[in-house]
């Protein structure tokens, strides 16, 4: 089976690479940590922005690997638990609920590590 070689600009990766795109979400997380109501939800709106650019750009890595990147397709699964965290932070709409924003922030952290070490 011949492997197709992946560009950059033909992914939703586009100028950013899914590093970079998953350190702009804890990046976010991180500033939204002990922020009243208020400014959090900018910031969360921040992360859930970067992660919605990574889990195109992971499920482009898919599709022009055929399917075959077991570990991207692991990462994409984590991403999309994280967003589903990420959307129930503010909802009920009454009260922050922090601690999915930890949970999303720490599966994250270590989707960042398999990122790097993939290179």
């Amino acid at each position: 089976m011949k492997r197709r070689v992946v560009d950059k600009l033909k992914t939703g990766c586009r100028e950013d690479s899914p590093q970079v795109l998953c350190r702009d979400a804890i990046a976010a997380f991180n500033r939204a940590d002990g922020m009243p109501p208020e400014q959090l939800r900018k910031e969360i709106n921040t992360a859930e922005k970067a992660l919605v650019r990574l889990r195109d750009c992971l499920i482009d890595h898919q599709r022009a690997s055929g399917g075959t990147e077991i570990a991207r397709r692991f990462e994409l699964d984590q991403v999309n638990t994280a967003l589903t965290l990420v959307a129930g932070i503010e909802y009920p709409s009454s009260r922050i609920n922090r601690s999915y924003m930890e949970s999303a922030r720490k599966l994250l952290d270590r989707v960042e590590r398999e990122l790097t070490d993939l290179g």
